[in-house]
């Protein structure tokens, strides 16, 4: 569980650069990829994260049943993959697929608190 939070940890500390990159080129094509890749490098390490602590409470635990399918993670991870080369066609269509990560994630998650309560 602690590599995989490394791996989380080490991938969000690259936001800040990609995002100072992103400001001084003006959007470029390079830096909106970069931050792309860096964003989905950033969501496999919480995707591990999280397979990390379920397999330490193993597959009945609350975490385990609250997430199912986990619908949310695999649709950000296919989100940015579809994103970063796209990036390279129209960098405005993959920014708007930035925002709609956002977008997805902003919306409150209603499967843990089916859960929370015994």
């Amino acid at each position: 569980m602690l590599w995989a939070n490394l791996f989380l940890l080490f991938w969000l500390s690259l936001v800040p650069f990609v995002i100072r990159w992103l400001d001084e080129s003006a959007w470029s094509t390079g830096a909106t990829a970069a931050y792309g890749m860096v964003l989905g490098a950033a969501a496999i390490g919480y995707f591990l994260t999280e397979r990390a602590i379920i397999a330490c409470n193993g597959a009945g635990s609350r975490l385990a049943r609250a997430l199912g399918m986990d619908w949310k993670g695999w649709g950000t991870l296919a989100i940015y993959g579809a994103a970063v080369p796209l990036s390279f066609v129209s960098r405005w269509l993959a920014v708007a697929l930035y925002v709609l990560v956002v977008a997805l994630w902003f919306v409150p998650d209603r499967r843990f608190a089916r859960v929370a309560l015994p």
